[in-house]
């Protein structure tokens, strides 16, 4: 059944807290100006006006929002800081912030839709085959039922067998391997989910 995608998403306001913050840091250093010269007088003053910079800061990042596409979509998944749906015609749709190719979806029509740390990967609709754009985003060949991805890696279900395979190349010249995330264990199994630098 297809769901509305509603406008709640949220992103950091880095610029106008960062905006907010260096103004509280003027007005505590004037403040610690006259403590300095005038006593202890203006302790209470410097407290206040650092609840009220903080104040002002956590209202500022719940304001700021990336808009969601206006579409009816039946999945939908979250990456680092980005958000990639799935329409019912299977076409993906993502948004949010990134290197470019991060969010031009490659055409075609899918089943599925993982979104991760730099890279996404989904399952293409006509063969089963994953697809992947991003940094690492190269992918076994063959037929899969369900992917998942993770930080610089990902995993799949093998439509076959129902055994699960994973790769990646890791981040700043370290291998994956040295976590054990592209080591599944032997077995049949029906759906994956990868985290930061495990999966289940």
């Amino acid at each position: 059944m297809a769901r509305t995608v509603r406008r709640w998403c949220r992103v950091w306001g880095v610029k106008r807290a960062a905006d907010s913050l260096a103004a509280a840091h003027q007005a505590r250093r004037a403040a610690a100006a006259r403590t300095r010269s005038g006593g202890g007088g203006h302790k209470l003053l410097l407290i206040a006006l650092a609840i009220a910079a903080l104040l002002v800061a956590a209202l500022t990042l719940a304001q700021a929002a990336t808009p969601a596409p206006t579409n009816r979509y039946i999945a939908l998944d979250a990456g680092r800081d980005h958000t990639c749906t799935l329409h019912s015609t299977g076409r993906i749709h993502c948004w949010g912030s990134g290197p470019t190719n991060l969010l031009e979806v490659p055409e075609g029509r899918y089943a599925a839709v993982s979104a991760g740390e730099w890279h996404n990967c989904a399952i293409r609709q006509e063969d089963g085959g994953v697809v992947c754009w991003g940094r690492d985003s190269n992918a076994p060949d063959g037929a899969f039922s369900d992917v998942a991805v993770g930080w610089h890696f990902a995993c799949a279900v093998r439509e076959s067998g129902g055994a699960i395979e994973c790769w990646g190349t890791g981040s700043f010249g370290r291998s994956v391997l040295d976590y054990g995330q592209i080591e599944p264990p032997e077995g049949e199994f029906s759906a994956v989910s990868a985290g930061y630098l495990h999966a289940c």
